[in-house]
């Protein structure tokens, strides 16, 4: 009936390629027909599979990623005839006593299977290593949209051929999803540095701080204006100092970067360096009662434009402003100790006023039935905003003299 058949190779075992078989037909009359070419392909490999792009970072089981449709890259080597290449993302449940994500991995048993997969772009039917992407399609509907939310997702890869063969073991990566940037917290800073706070660089800047990631952290900058500042980290806590070469008024820029690529650009912080002591600049400028004005119960105590400054000798130098004067009373001119009677606010210009009522300190004026009389001795602590402080000294001397005249006639 004309059936035939017969296994191929003659001999030997197959060897994996493509081949052209002759068929040829003859009778008994040795008619023969036209030659007929058949062409066939062996091939009993499954495609290698391979993603390149994005994987983990070094030290990482997971890849990080800051796009809810995220662009995945990968080779194959197939030699003969690629048919489909299927991936599928899987979503983990996240466990809070590991940190981590579980996943449950599709079952696989036949390329059958792959038929309900979504299926990659590829850039040729076989070779070596050639390339195929994909951007993410598999969507999860949320009230804030489509697209993969933030979490921890698996993804699945395999590959088919013409002839059949499949990788039966999934090539494999997992991901975060991570949208949000790291969050710097400064834990230690001052608002103001002096002289007195490190006395063995009255300039130097210090911070203290954290960074709040879950995912991982790529790199952490710290900037004062555009100047690098070196920064000391461990995981996520970090610290850093600076030394400014002169006072002034600086703001520090805190940029954080996590493994997805989003960065923090929104911590400042500012910090006044201010190492000039203010001081008393023009002691006439002061104004203190006469021996004629102190009979009187009350008397205004005034400081002008130019009686004291926060400049030094240059009144060209940074400045922090001034923060307050206290003042001291005292009878003699250089007590043992001080104690702020009054705490007064003088204004930028230096400018200041307070009224003292005598009676109100009845161990250095005495009472309104037994004064004490004679010389006093005002002496002030001047603080500006930095902190720094002048320590108390005596400026000025007034008579409080409240008695009146006696002539004696012996």
């Amino acid at each position: 009936n004309g059936a035939w058949s017969k296994k191929l190779p003659l001999t030997g075992s197959p060897e994996e390629g493509s081949y052209r078989f002759k068929l040829t037909v003859k009778d008994p009359a040795k008619n023969e027909n036209s030659t007929v070419y058949y062409y066939t392909v062996v091939d009993t490999t499954a495609p290698v599979l391979k993603i390149t792009n994005p994987i983990a970072a070094s030290g990482n089981t997971f890849a990080v990623i800051n796009n809810v449709y995220p662009k995945i890259e990968g080779t194959i080597t197939e030699t003969t005839a690629l048919k489909n290449i299927y991936y599928k993302f899987v979503k983990g449940e996240y466990d809070a006593t590991t940190d981590k994500y579980n996943y449950t991995a599709p079952v696989v048993s036949s390329a059958a299977d792959l038929a309900s997969w979504n299926k990659a772009q590829k850039t040729a039917n076989s070779g070596t290593d050639k390339p195929w992407n994909f951007y993410q399609t598999f969507k999860v509907k949320e009230a804030a949209g489509e697209g993969l939310p933030e979490g921890g997702y698996k993804l699945y890869v395999y590959a088919d051929d013409e002839a059949g063969n499949y990788n039966k073991t999934a090539e494999s990566c997992e991901y975060r999803v991570d949208l949000a940037a790291p969050v710097v917290n400064i834990t230690k800073a001052l608002d103001y540095v002096n002289a007195s706070t490190n006395p063995e660089n009255a300039r130097t800047v210090k911070f203290e701080g954290t960074i709040t990631e879950t995912n991982g952290i790529k790199s952490f900058k710290v900037k004062r204006g555009e100047t690098p500042v070196a920064v000391t980290r461990n995981g996520n806590t970090w610290s850093c100092q600076d030394t400014p070469s002169a006072d002034g008024e600086y703001v520090y820029t805190f940029i954080a970067e996590d493994l997805a690529g989003n960065k923090n650009l929104s911590t400042f912080k500012t910090v006044i360096v201010d190492t000039t002591l203010p001081t008393v600049k023009d002691a006439s400028k002061f104004i203190v009662p006469t021996a004629a004005q102190t009979e009187q119960k009350l008397f205004k105590f005034e400081g002008k434009e130019g009686s004291i400054t926060d400049k030094g000798t240059d009144e060209s130098a940074f400045s922090s402003g001034f923060a307050k004067i206290e003042l001291d009373c005292s009878t003699v001119k250089t007590p043992a100790s001080h104690t702020a009677l009054i705490t007064v606010l003088p204004n930028e210009k230096g400018e200041w006023s307070q009224t003292i009522e005598f009676s109100a300190y009845p161990d250095i004026f005495g009472t309104e039935e037994e004064p004490i009389q004679g010389i006093k001795y005002l002496s002030m602590n001047i603080y500006d905003k930095a902190g720094n402080a002048s320590g108390w000294e005596t400026y000025l001397e007034f008579v409080y003299d409240t008695a009146i005249p006696q002539l004696i006639v012996n």
